[in-house]
């Protein structure tokens, strides 16, 4: 087999390209939510003058249908709560109402809201208080990090879920706690995202679809299953009923390079200044104009003036070349920068810009979202491209996720959502073998 026919292929196989895709489609009916997307809210409603409990108190989280009503021992439950913020209303006969706002639901968590209830002589105002926000989270057994979608927005060069992430103590590279990704689970809106080919996370999660991230990082409930090192559970937003919003993120980089010193390709990098520096390229590195600090720091070069000779010495006439030819032979192979006027195409990288798209949109589903038991639909979209640090057989690593999200609710008691995400990677992936001495 000739020569370079074994080069080529060595070459082609040192880089492959490989493209990825996945598809999540799920429909969780509210009746059946499945761990990690939910929490709920308990408390105890007293009479302020002098502690007893209410019973029949109305417990209500406005702007929604859910609420719950005070047990003889004035105890409320409300579960079934999608992780947000929201505002309780507690109200009786006799008594003035008292609306506690800003109180943040999480994932899988019981949030404790107790409240005091003053006797109504006249005709007076609501009472408007402020939640806390929890300090310690009392029903928390494990190592857990709650991160809201205002969180994540605060965050400068943000371009992905990834890179949020392993801002977080106790991650780096993705691995948490410095166990492999193998151990790690991704969940989202309750379901299993995971490759199962290598049981790994596939985080193609768009951040303007992030509503809300957990990251859990050791001592996991039963429910979470064979989670050996880390669990990172992420609720997406849902569209409004009664408004449209969105968001956009553009980032751009101009191109460069993305390591330091000189191109690649240019006659003064490392790899090729012995072969290409007029000083030296032919007479050889020791006989050049270079002192001994020089002949040091570089690769050892003989000289093209004796690479001629070499090949007008052997008894094979095909390959016999002045230093020019040779010189400009090793040019033309190398794609090096002035190798253009040979009719060879220059190799460059880092010469296109880096850029990163992200788009989020949603709210009621116009003409038919009310029929449909006023629908809505949230929608984000993610583009990115990252240009190699070195040459390969394409320029970039793409990536491109979109996501769609529709919530519906026929009746108060029943919640229908329909998820679908669709991504694509193209990337390259090194090969086992390597390419030896050119020369």
């Amino acid at each position: 087999m000739p020569v370079s026919t074994v080069k080529c292929r060595k070459k082609i196989n040192t880089l492959t390209n490989s493209w990825t895709s996945y598809i999540l489609i799920g429909i969780c009916l509210q009746n059946f939510i499945w761990a990690g997307v939910s929490g709920k809210i308990y408390g105890r409603v007293t009479d302020r003058d002098n502690g007893d409990p209410l019973p029949g108190v109305n417990v209500v989280v406005v702007g929604t249908s859910q609420g719950s009503a005070t047990d003889l021992e004035g105890e409320y439950y409300i579960l079934n709560l999608r992780p947000g913020t929201y505002s309780v209303s507690v109200s009786m006969i006799g008594y003035q109402t008292t609306i506690s706002r800003d109180v943040r639901v999480l994932s899988d968590h019981t949030v404790t809201l107790d409240f005091e209830l003053s006797t109504k002589v006249l005709e007076a105002s609501e009472i408007v208080v402020t939640a806390d926000r929890e300090v310690i989270i009392m029903d928390r057994s494990a190592s857990e990090v709650h991160i809201f979608s205002e969180d994540i927005n605060t965050v400068p060069k943000v371009r992905d879920i990834r890179d949020y992430i392993n801002l977080e103590a106790g991650i780096e590279n993705d691995l948490i706690r410095g166990g492999g990704l193998d151990q790690t689970t991704l969940m989202i809106d309750g379901m299993s995202f995971v490759d199962n080919r290598s049981n790994e996370p596939v985080m193609m999660v768009n951040l303007s679809s992030v509503d809300q991230i957990s990251i859990i990082k050791g001592g996991f409930n039963a429910e979470y299953g064979n989670i050996r090192s880390g669990l990172i559970n992420i609720i997406t937003k849902e569209g409004s009923t009664s408004k449209y919003s969105g968001s956009i993120d553009i980032q751009y980089d101009s191109p460069q390079l993305k390591h330091d010193g000189y191109s690649l390709f240019d006659p003064m990098n490392y790899y090729l200044r012995s072969f290409l520096e007029p000083g030296v390229m032919w007479s050889g590195t020791q006989q050049g104009s270079w002192n001994t600090d020089m002949q040091e720091s570089y690769p050892e070069f003989i000289g093209w003036n004796s690479v001629s000779a070499n090949l007008l010495s052997d008894n094979d006439p095909s390959n016999d070349m002045t230093p020019q030819q040779a010189r400009d032979l090793f040019l033309w192979y190398h794609r090096v920068e002035g190798s253009s006027e040979l009719g060879q195409k220059e190799g460059q990288y880092g010469h296109k810009p880096d850029y990163n798209v992200d788009i989020g949109f949603g709210g009621p589903v116009p003409l038919i979202g009310k029929a449909l038991g006023n629908m809505t639909f949230y929608i984000s979209h993610h583009n990115k491209n990252d240009m190699f640090a070195l040459p390969a057989v394409r320029d970039f690593h793409h990536e491109s996720n979109t996501h769609l999200k529709l919530t519906m609710q026929p009746t108060n008691k029943i919640k229908v959502k329909i998820e679908g995400l669709y991504g694509e990677i193209n990337t390259l992936s090194a090969s086992p073998e390597g390419s030896g001495n050119n020369w």
